[in-house]
């Protein structure tokens, strides 16, 4: 592939992902107004614990679709047909399992509910049967939806943004209506789980179309030694998966044991403001994963690394302005939308926009750790950066409370993931040092600071509320990160590359509009 069909794919794939899920987040967000102020609270809560509940069922999945869309990467590229006809085999035999086994233990945990929560919560439906509701939800997702790997690989990963995207305006919509009219939750859960059936079930027929070959009966067995990478591949996966669910999937519970459920609700809004920014950048990584994939493929490994700088030079920009807008507008936009009763305090927002902003920029290592396969060489830190997290959150809540819980995310990282995969990526791929690297990072990370201080320095002058505040906020800043980017990053290399591209770019789309016209 070259380097303009991994361009086009990208941009592609990330205009119908973020301009898609830029509507549907608009219909989400009066979705999500309509159940506060609908069911109120503890409804909001109880929808917030169960998500996590989820996430730890999710968990039986192993990474299995992590390891299997890399080992399709090779075949695609070689057009090897009968190998990925029996990577597709191998991949939905093995999701029937994780469907019976994630049943069977979420059914399993339905006696013992009382164990996540500090109190009953005072609601109309039985807590039971809508837990089990949200089980069946996940154990029917996972039917129909193994093809979505194959596409992924491909680079065709706007179908899916396209699918989803449609079903989540459809479920939206119906749950508006349901609300609006009735005010009872089962109806809401039920919407939900036919909208994740049939966007599977169309998903899977898309795929029949673009790859026929696949509905062939002569499918051979996955040969022992591609079983056997995939193996030792998942038994690493799985690993980050227990990590990446005790860092980003325990809070819920941790807040809903030891605070409360109503605890829950509160938090939930401003994790579902940044859940959807993390969505629409992950739109991006999605996009950029398979032609990172297939750039260190076919280039050398100094190409690689500069590759490698200028995307997480361009991470740092999408994520630091993100940052900002959150310091800046988040207080503001919640008091606007919900009243001061949802206010959840302004030092533990900055800690949730820190750990977001670590985080984010961490995606870049994220990718080539998944293209490159070097998760086998700290299989281990996900375990210390759990075992860190669920220690550190245990004694911090129990002195300093709610913010507790996210500082103890923040040490976690710290500790281990801020480092660890860094010097692995350098050590076993690029084959320097990685000083350069730590050095960029302590700049950026600075550079966001400074610019969040700065926002809050001028808010504080007028120290005011209101949608044309909001506005002013949001306008400041822009203005500002954007004036102080240029100053300080105009003359750097990454900065002139970014810039360069994005040129080129623009005077692609704009030759391919005169063609038109």
């Amino acid at each position: 592939m070259n380097k303009n069909s991994r361009t086009k794919n990208t941009l592609i794939s990330v205009a119908t992902g973020v301009g898609g899920y830029i509507i549907t987040y608009i219909v989400s967000f009066i979705y999500r107004t309509f159940f506060i102020y609908s069911l109120g609270k503890v409804y909001l809560g109880v929808q917030g614990l169960f998500s996590n509940i989820l996430s730890m069922l999710a968990l039986a999945e192993l990474g299995i679709s992590t390891a299997i869309t890399f080992s399709l990467y090779k075949p695609i590229a070689q057009n090897d047909k009968e190998k990925i006809k029996s990577l597709m085999l191998y991949y939905k035999r093995a999701y029937r399992i994780i469907a019976v086994v994630v049943g069977v233990i979420g059914f399993s945990l339905t006696p013992f509910l009382s164990f996540f929560l500090k109190e009953m919560p005072n609601i109309r439906e039985p807590i039971h049967l809508i837990y089990l509701l949200y089980v069946s939800d996940i154990v029917l997702s996972y039917f129909c939806v193994y093809k979505q790997s194959l596409m992924r690989a491909d680079q065709k990963v706007y179908l899916i943004s396209i699918v989803t995207n449609v079903a989540s305006l459809i479920r939206s919509f119906l749950q508006i209506i349901w609300l609006a009219i009735f005010r009872t939750f089962i109806p809401v859960l039920l919407i939900q789980i036919f909208c994740t059936i049939a966007a599977n079930i169309i998903l899977a027929k898309i795929a029949n179309k673009q790859y026929p070959y696949l509905l062939e009966k002569d499918v051979k067995l996955l040969d022992l030694e591609t079983r056997k990478d995939i193996t030792n591949k998942v038994r690493s996966l799985f690993l980050y998966k227990i990590g990446a669910f005790v860092v980003n999937g325990t809070d819920n519970l941790l807040i809903s044991k030891f605070i409360g459920i109503l605890s829950v609700g509160i938090y939930s809004n401003y994790n579902m403001i940044i859940s959807m920014v993390n969505t629409v950048t992950g739109y991006l990584i999605k996009a950029i994963t398979p032609s990172v994939g297939n750039y260190v493929a076919i280039k050398s490994e100094d190409e690689a690394h500069d590759m490698f700088e200028e995307l997480n030079f361009f991470l740092f920009w999408i994520y630091s302005l993100c940052s900002v807008f959150f310091i800046a507008l988040f207080d503001v936009f919640i008091e606007l939308w919900l009243g001061k009763d949802y206010l959840i305090g302004q030092a533990i927002t900055w800690v949730l926009v820190l750990n977001f902003y670590l985080y984010g920029l961490h995606q870049i290592q994220l990718i080539y750790r998944n293209v490159l396969g070097l998760y086998i060489y700290c299989k281990w830190k996900p375990v210390a950066e759990a075992i860190i997290n669920i220690m550190a959150s245990l004694i911090l809540i129990k002195f300093f409370g709610f913010i507790g819980v996210f500082l103890g995310t923040t040490m976690s990282f710290v500790c281990t993931a801020s480092w660890i995969e860094p010097y692995v990526l350098y050590k076993y791929y690029f084959h320097r040092s990685p000083l350069r690297y730590l050095r960029n990072y302590i700049i950026y990370f600075c550079y966001t600071i400074c610019v969040c201080i700065c926002i809050l320095f001028i808010k504080n002058l007028y120290n005011d509320s209101g949608i044309i505040y909001f506005f002013l906020d949001a306008f400041l800043a822009v203005a500002i990160h954007t004036i102080l980017f240029i100053v300080f990053f105009y003359q750097v290399k990454e900065f002139k590359k970014c810039w360069q591209r994005a040129k080129n770019i623009g005077s692609r789309i704009i030759r391919v509009k005169r063609n038109e016209d």
